[in-house]
């Protein structure tokens, strides 16, 4: 958890840092999700907020906020620290960060950190706007209970 809560400071005082030279940005998402676990498969929906900032000529630093809830049956939230590499310059792009997830449904309870690995697009809009477009992977587990995690993402954001 500490290493959590230096790697947000970090990226915060990174984007305030660096907010003249528009290197920052900040991303609101809609993210699909399947959970596969001993029992089965499931898929569902929620919402990601980004906020990142460039820390190297093709380095991003991102943490991103996730969240799926529907109230009777299932929650999950996560929060992620990654770095995103562009092998080209822009465009495609390489993540690989730590997650910190938690995942209730039925009576399975898992509360972990685990890696998480992606690979995704962006689309310049404007002179400081983007879409992207992602697919990320990440396993937790706890107590005997393994849950795979693949997610499709679409978001939007705005260089600052």
């Amino acid at each position: 958890m500490k290493f959590l809560n230096l790697a947000i400071a970090a990226v915060l005082s990174l984007g305030v840092a660096q907010a003249d030279d528009h290197t920052s940005y900040f991303a609101v998402g809609y993210k699909s999700m399947e959970l596969s676990d001993n029992f089965g498969d499931l898929d569902t929906t929620g919402t990601q907020l980004t906020l990142g900032t460039q820390v190297a000529e093709n380095t991003l630093v991102e943490l991103n906020l996730v969240t799926f809830t529907d109230v009777d049956f299932i929650e999950i939230t996560s929060t992620d620290v990654s770095l995103l590499y562009y092998p080209m310059g822009d465009g495609v792009f390489g993540r690989l960060g730590y997650s910190e997830g938690e995942i209730e449904f039925d009576e399975i309870s898992v509360d972990d950190g685990t890696v998480i690995y992606g690979v995704g697009y962006d689309i310049p809009v404007g002179e400081s706007g983007a879409v992207r477009i992602e697919y990320t992977s990440a396993e937790y587990s706890e107590g005997g209970v393994d849950i795979d995690v693949d997610g499709f993402t679409i978001s939007t954001g705005v260089r600052f």
